[in-house]
């Protein structure tokens, strides 16, 4: 997490050429040059969104459309992951569990649209900073848990 707060203020700080703007102008180059940054969220601790981000922001999209692109993309990946996970359980999910299933996924979505809509908003005029920090921080925190509890 400290590495990739450091990463992405490097990214969004550093002086880049941003041309492209929405997410009909985003070219085959800069998407398969964002899938590659994604393949990168393999590496355990490294987060798929913040990795396609930063592949967006070196890739010359703006902060608002990097991200969307980032969301976009996450559609496919987590749907197949998702589908996968129930072709092969499915003989394990009760009519209870797939109404339950139904109800979380509805709530997720919901949800989903409300944080991306506001995250959207905000990176419109603020920076990844707090982002940044925040991994930064969270990073620290775990680390002192992590030896703090090593001595315990």
């Amino acid at each position: 997490m400290i590495i990739g707060g450091f990463v992405l203020l490097w990214a969004d700080r550093r002086k880049h050429n941003v041309r492209t703007h929405a997410l009909t102008e985003v070219g085959w180059k800069q998407g398969l040059g964002i899938g590659l940054a994604q393949t990168l969220a393999l590496i355990p601790g490294v987060s798929r969104s913040a990795s396609s981000i930063i592949g967006g922001l070196l890739t010359g999209l703006d902060r608002v459309t990097a991200t969307a692109f980032s969301f976009y993309l996450a559609l496919p990946t987590l749907g197949m992951a998702t589908i996968f996970s129930l072709a092969t359980d499915i003989e394990n999910i009760s009519a209870y569990d797939a109404l339950l299933l139904a109800v979380g996924t509805i709530t997720a979505f919901l949800t989903a649209l409300v944080a991306i809509g506001w995250l959207l908003r905000y990176l419109a005029h603020h920076d990844f900073r707090i982002f940044a920090y925040y991994r930064i921080v969270v990073g620290i925190l775990v680390l002192v848990w992590v030896f703090w509890r090593g001595f315990a």
